[in-house]
């Protein structure tokens, strides 16, 4: 049973970052330079946005029409762009925007339908359900790490939700 909702929750990331891809290919122009660096590789994220709300949007999208979608505002996933070591077995493409920022949505149901994608892993019979994840361009800036205050080596400072203070060369820093 543990398997089973495992395989089911990882088809559905799977699946969800495929059709991804392929949308956000088509949102780049088709004249940029063809580069190897068309891939995108999606992290895990965070958020400590302190407003946590639900919003509805309309979307439109030329392969699966209008939805009404209602958006949770935390996002989910970073995407950035990637270049794989082996890229001869790459179908090329434009170079995505520098950054996605992905949300959970929820849109009104759709009927599936069923389509043949082709990519540098082989062709790929896909059956295309709901929306679950709305990705927008975004720019992104690093941050020095958090100070948490305290001297060093006795770190014990106030840090973010799942990090704590640890000394370092410079002082105590949120990891």
């Amino acid at each position: 049973m543990r398997n089973a909702a495992f395989l089911q929750r990882a088809n559905r990331w799977f699946f969800t970052t495929l059709v991804f891809v392929g949308a956000s290919m088509m949102i780049v122009s088709s004249a940029s330079a063809q580069l190897p660096n068309d891939h995108l590789k999606c992290y895990q994220t965070k958020d400590f946005n302190p407003e946590e709300e639900e919003r509805i949007v309309g979307l439109i999208n030329q392969q699966f029409g209008q939805e009404e979608c209602k958006l949770v505002t935390k996002a989910q996933m970073l995407c950035a762009p990637t270049t794989k070591n082996n890229a001869d077995d790459d179908l090329g493409g434009p170079i995505p925007a520098p950054d996605y920022l992905c949300y959970k949505i929820k849109c009104t149901p759709r009927r599936k339908t069923t389509h043949k994608v082709r990519d540098q892993f082989g062709d790929h019979l896909t059956i295309v359900g709901d929306a679950q994840l709305l990705c927008t361009p975004a720019r992104k800036d690093q941050l020095e790490p958090l100070v948490c205050g305290d001297t060093a080596p006795l770190c014990s400072g106030t840090c973010p939700p799942n990090q704590k203070c640890h000394s370092t060369a410079g002082g105590c820093v949120c990891h």
